[in-house]
């Protein structure tokens, strides 16, 4: 009787156990100087090791519980037996700037709070008559390599070869989502960048490599304006390249043919806009 109530404990410490194990849980490792934090997802089926991973950007001010709160992006990482890597970004490591955004907030109406800012080439860019600020977002920190030790790290621990790695962002996460694509201290599969586009300073613009990549943009964006600028009463206020530049240049980069273009009728909108599917087919970049 003594052993059956000793197995039944155990039993149920297990039980307990898992029941209240973390995941995602949450990781810090030491990057560039600084102590960086990220959440890491593991797929529910315990049967077979994961089929790749997935890396999920924030974006401006937003933080790494994101893509598992709004986005619920758990039973996809669990259908596709994927790891997710969700990165924090820092704050704004540059004071004289950060003080510069609390100075222009008391006249914008999009105010400009730096609480959580990824190193991806983003240069915010304020024209009022004479250039007010052109300043590139936390420059000093290398995001892409803090992000390059995740992966790295989560590969070694779960014995998983250099494979089936994509990065997809929201926001300025699409914009770190393109730098991390620029420079790929590991190889990706593939980015996707959800209302995101590339920074004015983003760094290492000859890619060369052919990246598959899946652009969701809408042409009336307010936050990430398509045109890469927006007007502000007289002010100019530039944050992204164009994102008709940022398509010709991974075309060209990817060496695409010509792009085939259909009307996406199955979108169920409410609000009368319509959707267009924009495809430039190459080989080396099916995934």
């Amino acid at each position: 009787m003594k052993n059956k109530r000793l197995i039944v404990s155990m039993l149920c410490m297990l039980f307990v156990g898992t029941a209240f194990a973390a995941n995602p849980e949450e990781r810090s490792l030491q990057a560039g100087g600084y102590e960086r934090k990220y959440l890491l997802y593991t797929p529910q089926n315990k049967l077979t090791k994961p089929n790749g991973v997935i890396v999920a950007l924030h974006g401006f001010n937003g933080s790494m519980h994101n893509f598992f709160d709004d986005y619920q992006i758990t039973p996809l990482a669990d259908m596709l037996n994927y790891i997710v890597i969700a990165p924090q970004a820092l704050p704004e490591q540059n004071t004289l700037l950060a003080g510069k955004a609390e100075v222009f907030n008391l006249f914008l109406a999009k105010k400009i709070k730096l609480d959580a800012v990824w190193s991806c080439g983003l240069k915010v860019r304020i024209v009022w008559g004479i250039p007010l600020l052109d300043d590139e977002l936390n420059k000093v920190v290398d995001d892409v390599d803090f992000i390059r030790q995740t992966i790295e790290k989560t590969l070694k621990e779960q014995s998983l070869s250099m494979e089936n790695i994509f990065i997809v962002g929201t926001s300025m996460g699409g914009y770190m989502a393109y730098q991390f694509a620029m420079r790929q201290p590991v190889k990706v599969s593939g980015i996707v960048s959800i209302a995101g586009s590339m920074g004015l300073a983003i760094k290492g613009m000859e890619a060369h490599r052919a990246t598959a990549i899946c652009d969701f943009h809408s042409v009336t964006d307010e936050v990430v304006p398509y045109a890469g600028a927006y007007n502000e009463g007289d002010a100019v206020i530039t944050l992204a390249q164009s994102k008709t530049d940022v398509i010709n240049y991974w075309a060209t980069n990817n060496q695409t043919g010509l792009p085939a273009t259909e009307n996406v009728t199955y979108y169920p909108s409410t609000n009368g806009i319509s959707v267009a599917k924009i495809t430039y087919p190459h080989p080396k970049c099916e995934v």
